[in-house]
C-alpha cells in the first residue's frame, strides 16, 4: 500500500478544505461554530463504527463544524469507551470538521498520557481537535478503570490546571521533551469544562480552560453560570450542549433518556432540571430561533447538539443530521452570531 491509498469504510463524500462553502477557517470550539453529539449505534462493533462515521461525514457534508463524544464505559447508553479515540476515526474519515471528547472522564486515566493523545492528534489534525473534560459521575465507569470512586473530585481538581496550561502551550511540566505538547505553544487546543455549578465554573476560568455547560439546565441557571464565569475572567469558549428534533418527539426513547441521566446525576444539579429544554420542534426556522436566544442570552461562543438517543434507528438519525444540517445551521449562525 503507498500513502494515499487507505480510504476509510464509510459512504458519502467529505468536503475538500477549503471548497466553497467548507469553512475551514473554523476552529474547534471557535466562536459560531455548530458540532453534532454522535453515539454508537445498536449492533455489531464493526458495523456501529462503519455507521458512525457515515453518520459524521454527512454531518460534514451538510453543513456541521463539529462531532462530539461523551465518554462511558462498559456499553452504558450507546456511549463510546474512548472519545479521543473515536475523534481519531471521525478525523481521518472527513476532511474540514473538528472532534473530541466533549467531555472526557479526567480521574480515569493520568492525565499526562490523555495530554500526550490530544496532543498529538492535533498535530496529525491542526485546529481540528478539542478537548473536553469532567470529573465523572457514573460508578461502573471508575469500577472498570480501577479508580476509587470517591476520589473523583481530588484527581480531578488536581490534574486540571496542568492540561489546560500543557494543551495551551504555556507549562508542558514532564512532557516538555514531547514534540506535539511542545508544538501546542504555536497552535493551542482548546479544553473546555464540563461545569454545572458555580465553584465548577470558577475552576475553569481559574484555569484557563472554557465551560460546557449542560444540555437540561433551565436557561436562568445557566445564564447565572455564564456571568458567573465570565465574571471571574473566563476566557472562553462557552459552549452548550442541547437536545434538539425537527418532527414528532421520540416520547418513550427521550423519557427513558430523562430517567438515566437522573438515576446517576447529583440531586442539586437536577433541581434545575426540567424535561422541557428539549427542543423538539416542526418548523426548522423555530428551532433556529430558539437556539439563537440562548446563543444570545448566554454570550456562547459554540453549540453541541444532540440529536438521538440510544434505541433510535440510524436512519432516523441521519434525517435529523440532514434536516438540521441543511435548514437549521445556516439561519441559527446568521440570527446568533451574525
Amino acid at each position: 500500500m503507498t500513502p494515499g491509498d487507505w480510504r476509510p469504510r464509510v459512504t458519502g463524500a467529505a468536503v475538500p478544505s477549503g471548497a466553497p462553502g467548507s469553512r475551514s477557517e473554523r476552529r474547534a470550539l471557535g466562536r459560531g461554530t455548530v458540532a453534532v453529539r454522535l453515539y454508537l449505534p445498536e449492533g455489531e462493533a464493526a458495523d456501529a463504527v462503519d455507521e458512525l462515521l457515515a453518520q459524521a461525514v454527512l454531518a460534514e457534508e451538510v453543513g456541521f463544524d463539529g462531532v462530539a463524544f461523551g465518554e462511558h464505559h462498559a456499553g452504558f447508553a450507546s456511549y463510546v469507551p474512548s472519545p479521543t479515540l473515536a475523534a481519531a476515526w471521525v478525523l481521518d474519515a472527513t476532511a474540514r470538521i473538528w472532534s473530541g471528547a466533549m467531555p472526557a472522564l479526567l480521574p480515569l486515566r493520568p492525565a499526562n498520557l490523555l495530554v500526550e493523545e490530544v496532543a498529538w492528534l492535533g498535530r496529525r489534525h491542526p485546529g481540528r481537535v478539542a478537548l473536553g473534560v469532567a470529573p465523572g459521575s457514573l460508578a461502573v465507569d471508575f469500577e472498570v478503570a480501577e479508580v476509587p470512586f470517591e476520589e473523583r473530585y481530588r484527581r480531578f481538581a488536581g490534574a486540571l490546571p496542568g492540561v489546560v496550561s500543557t494543551l495551551s502551550g504555556q507549562e508542558p511540566g514532564a512532557l516538555g521533551g514531547d514534540a506535539a505538547v511542545a508544538a501546542c505553544g504555536a497552535d493551542p487546543i482548546p479544553v473546555v469544562v464540563a461545569a454545572q455549578t458555580p465553584a465548577a465554573v470558577r475552576r475553569a476560568a481559574e484555569a484557563g480552560a472554557g465551560v460546557l455547560l449542560d444540555l437540561l439546565s433551565d436557561p436562568d441557571r445557566l445564564a447565572a453560570l455564564s456571568e458567573e464565569y465570565r465574571r471571574a475572567g473566563g476566557p472562553g469558549p462557552l459552549a452548550l450542549i442541547r437536545h434538539v428534533r425537527i418532527g414528532a418527539p421520540a416520547e418513550e426513547l427521550d423519557r427513558r433518556q430523562y430517567d438515566l441521566y437522573r438515576s446517576y446525576s447529583a440531586g442539586n444539579v437536577q433541581a434545575s432540571w426540567t424535561s422541557d429544554q428539549e427542543l423538539i420542534l416542526r418548523d426548522p426556522s423555530e428551532l433556529a430561533d430558539q437556539l439563537a436566544g440562548l446563543v444570545r442570552r448566554l454570550d456562547l461562543d459554540a453549540l453541541d447538539l444532540k440529536i438521538s438517543v440510544p434505541g433510535q434507528p440510524s436512519a432516523d438519525v441521519r434525517e435529523q443530521i440532514d434536516v438540521i444540517g441543511r435548514e437549521v445551521l445556516p439561519d441559527l449562525r446568521a440570527r446568533a452570531w451574525a
